[in-house]
């Protein structure tokens, strides 16, 4: 009877003047005489019970935790500073209220890493033929990247620009171990504005990585490299945050960096006083590497003393880990990250960080929330789930690292992926409306992780998925500038969900009520279905780029 059926439903739906041909008779089964055979467009299913946990990540509740974290009491959560103690009690308060259970060698939920706070003292000068400069006026450098020195009438030698590359080498047949070096900033570029390095109007990354230099320097055994700034004062006053701020090292990296090469960043007046015994300026070395192209080194031949003395203090951060057990795969582990850490009170500034990162940590807790729920009405995640709000982020990713290079708290082979949320509020000028979400690593070393992502979104979300930062070449390298990195750097498939930066990143303008809670809600729902299929799928990923 129901072959009888397919043909004759075959039939009428040929055309009046089409050919008969014979129909191949299908058994269809027995379901298809009591309801009609409908074909979805969609040939995917929505997994009903993620998206019952997702719907608890609102955002109402987003607001109202983050209206408290990003308040004036917390003090911008600056790294070890009273504001960010009140936030990680305010974290592990939300642990305990959910029951999750405390992990670790007797710590409760806080995980410590130990940090050295390093400042400026008050001997910091340069001075050349007895004319004292003065920090911040004339000359500035990074506490980060800092090592104490004193140098008593150092001889310098001009080494141009500093760049080695196959088209234009300063560095050929110098030898510049243990020397101090005094290169211009960017690069040479002639009349006609074409770049002698990249052979095009555009510079190469000698001028857009302001670390190449650096670290060429370093890998020849430089001592100390004097980087010529030409807009000055513009630089400093956009550096200022940084350069005052306090440096805050994981504490077995100070004695290693004790010998560090220091980077020394000048303004022309410091460098044309030394140059005055050589007859020549810096505008006139300038012009003369534009115009010739050619490297042009030579000694200095006058001298400078240097000072550079910092003070060094203990102080006490913490990881924070909510731990959600797994059920039969709960050896592996998923880690999702979110730094609450941000840079604190500067002068009299309080910067509030709601972006960055009160909006990562505050969808991280609506998740715990979710995963926590799903698991009390009996859907827990197969595998288990560290959530890791991290400390240091903002002082060089000092927290993960510490968790993947010291102490992780479960063995990294076992460790599945690592799912991490920095900047999640805000919009950025590229785009129209909120509806975006830039995705970063999820592909480097995992085609699924990728695949999963987006298909997350093609079922719940249908956010506009942003990899324009996923680019190896993206001069901005936010890649390698927020938690996941470490991870993957062991080798762990790692994803980084981000709106991009904003005129209000790292100010006191960075508030609550410029955040977009709606644009959050979405966006931590997605963040929240890749975490439950990576967390309940049958395999784990495979990381098939390494």
């Amino acid at each position: 009877m129901k072959k009888i059926f397919l043909i004759l439903a075959i039939c009428f739906s040929i055309g009046a003047n089409a050919q008969m041909t014979e129909p191949e008779l299908i058994d269809l089964p027995i379901e298809a005489d009591e309801e009609l055979v409908k074909v979805s467009e969609n040939t995917e299913e929505l997994d009903e019970t993620a998206m019952k946990y997702a719907a608890t990540i609102t955002a109402e509740d987003m607001k109202r935790h983050l209206t408290i974290l990003a308040s004036d009491e917390y003090g911008g959560r600056g790294t070890g500073e009273p504001g960010q103690q009140k936030a990680a009690e305010y974290i592990t308060e939300f642990y305990q209220k959910w029951s999750l259970p405390t992990i670790g060698e007797g710590n409760g939920y806080y995980h410590p890493v130990p940090l050295i706070q390093q400042g400026w003292s008050d001997n910091v000068s340069i001075e050349v033929k007895k004319k004292k400069f003065n920090f911040m006026d004339d000359f500035y450098a990074f506490p980060r990247y800092t090592s104490d020195a004193h140098l008593k009438n150092e001889k310098i030698v001009f080494l141009g620009y500093g760049i080695s590359d196959p088209f234009y080498d300063d560095y050929e047949g110098m030898k510049v171990e243990g020397k101090t070096l005094m290169v211009l900033s960017g690069e040479p570029v002639n009349k006609e504005g074409v770049f002698y390095v990249s052979k095009m109007d555009v510079p190469s990354e000698w001028s857009t990585n302001a670390r190449k230099k650096t670290q060429e320097a370093r890998n020849r055994g430089v001592n100390t490299l004097l980087v010529v700034v030409n807009d000055y004062k513009e630089n400093a006053a956009y550096y200022e945050n940084w350069i005052k701020g306090t440096s805050i090292k994981l504490q077995k990296d100070v004695k290693k960096r004790a010998n560090n090469m220091n980077t020394i960043f000048i303004s022309p007046q410091i460098a044309n006083e030394l140059l005055k015994k050589n007859n020549s300026t810096i505008e006139e070395l300038e012009a003369k590497i534009s115009e010739t192209g050619k490297p042009l080194s030579f000694k200095v031949k006058n001298k400078a003393t240097i000072n550079i003395e910092r003070y060094a203090d203990l102080i006490e951060a913490n990881n924070l880990l909510g731990f959600v057990e797994g059920t039969d795969l709960k050896e592996e582990v998923i880690v999702v990250t979110a730094h609450y850490d941000h840079i604190g009170i500067i002068g009299k500034d309080i910067n509030n960080g709601a972006d960055d990162n009160g909006s990562g940590t505050t969808t991280v807790l609506e998740m715990v929330e979710a995963m926590v729920q799903a698991k009390k009405d009996g859907h827990g995640p197969r595998r288990s789930i560290l959530f890791m709000h991290v400390t240091a982020e903002e002082k060089g990713l000092l927290g993960s690292q510490y968790y993947t290079d010291n102490d992780p708290i479960f063995p990294l082979e076992n460790t599945v992926a690592c799912i991490n949320t920095d900047m999640v509020g805000r919009k950025d000028d590229k785009h129209d409306d909120y509806n975006y979400l830039y995705v970063i690593g999820a592909d480097k070393i995992s085609t699924e992780l990728h695949d999963i992502n987006e298909r997350m979104n093609r079922l719940y979300t249908k956010l506009d998925l942003d990899y324009t930062y996923n680019d190896d070449n993206d001069p901005n390298r936010f890649y390698y500038r927020s938690d996941h990195y470490n991870f993957a750097e062991k080798g762990i498939p790692s994803i980084f969900f981000f709106n991009g930066s904003h005129a209000d990143y790292h100010k006191p303008t960075d508030t609550v009520e410029k955040i977009n809670f709606d644009a959050m809600q979405t966006r931590g729902r997605l963040i929240f279905h890749t975490l439950w299929q990576l967390s309940n799928q049958d395999k784990r990923i495979e990381a098939d780029k390494l």
